[in-house]
């Protein structure tokens, strides 16, 4: 049931992983964070390391048998996992800073998990044998469903270390009014339009939003986007359910109905388009998402 190729994969990516190890990798990124006190940048390499051993042992399972796939991918996670694991025992016994000086900030404490050792050991391989099983799992998903999942992930670590750069540019208030604006375009125009030419379709799928857009302009004239207010959603205002909201309510009301219409009437034509175009608009719609979390945290 466990294929050769993964104890052959399996090793060579524990080899790299160590020689990685033992370069000082760990903790150097420990001091980066992809999410503020939640996800370092360290945590990310790991998980690339075991994922990418799990996606190359279980690829090789080509009879389509889950259970043999989870059970490579779940091997050839552990076998990386294990190495560092070794190397962890290794650095706790003998003084490895005289071959490999960058070893001076231990491997251990940079993969520790919060635990102490040797309870640290066990924790990484039981995150080991998670990330496998979590790889044979997209796996099994269609190919178009896993790479969503993973550009998504992969873009949310990229705007994570950019965060810095990115922190005004959308506020998860403003994310989520946008996506909710182009969900219900997406909906109606599927239940509604079918059969309607694009022209009277695109105005039917706008009309959710135009909706969605005066009501949040009302709340948010009435100070929704204050300090406080129940459209802000962390500590920087909102920039797009901020607009007109100074100038009172009817242009508060008109300005978002506008902008939430034309949002709508974008999700509306993804009912007929081009597959390129239906999943570009989605990556775009997650990235702002991502975005709008991101500047949350």
């Amino acid at each position: 049931m466990i294929n050769r190729k993964t104890f052959e994969y399996g090793f060579y990516a524990a080899v790299i992983a160590v020689i990685l190890a033992l370069t000082g990798l760990f903790s150097i990124f420990e001091q980066r964070f992809v999410i503020d006190d939640r996800l370092t940048l360290s945590a990310v390499a790991l998980v690339l390391m075991l994922g990418t051993a799990a996606y190359f042992t279980g690829s090789q399972v080509k009879n389509g048998d889950r259970v043999a796939l989870t059970i490579n991918t779940v091997v050839g996670s552990v076998i990386v996992g294990g190495a560092l694991a070794l190397l962890i025992v290794i650095e706790a016994t003998i003084d490895l800073t005289f071959v490999f000086p960058n070893t001076i900030n231990p491997v251990g404490e940079a993969l520790s998990f919060g635990a102490e050792y040797p309870g640290s050991l066990i924790a990484l391989l039981v995150f080991s044998a998670g990330v496998g099983a979590v790889m044979s799992g997209l796996l099994i998903i269609p190919a178009r469903a896993r790479q969503m999942i993973l550009a998504s992930a992969g873009l949310t670590i990229v705007i994570g270390l950019l965060r810095n750069q990115i922190d005004s540019l959308i506020t998860l208030s403003d994310a989520l009014a946008l996506a909710a604006a182009f969900g219900l375009g997406f909906g109606v125009a599927v239940r509604r339009g079918a059969d309607l030419p694009t022209g009277q379709r695109l105005l039917l799928a706008a009309l959710p939003g135009v909706g969605l857009g005066a009501v949040l302009g009302v709340i948010a004239s009435g100070g929704g986007v204050a300090e406080g207010g129940i459209l802000r959603i962390g500590e920087n205002a909102p920039l797009i359910l901020g607009t007109g909201a100074d100038a009172g309510l009817i242009a508060a009301a008109l300005s978002l109905a506008v902008i939430l219409g034309a949002v709508g009437a974008v999700g509306g034509l993804l009912m007929r388009s081009t597959r390129t175009f239906h999943d570009g608009m989605l990556y775009l719609v997650a990235s702002l998402l991502i975005f709008g979390v991101l500047n949350w945290q």
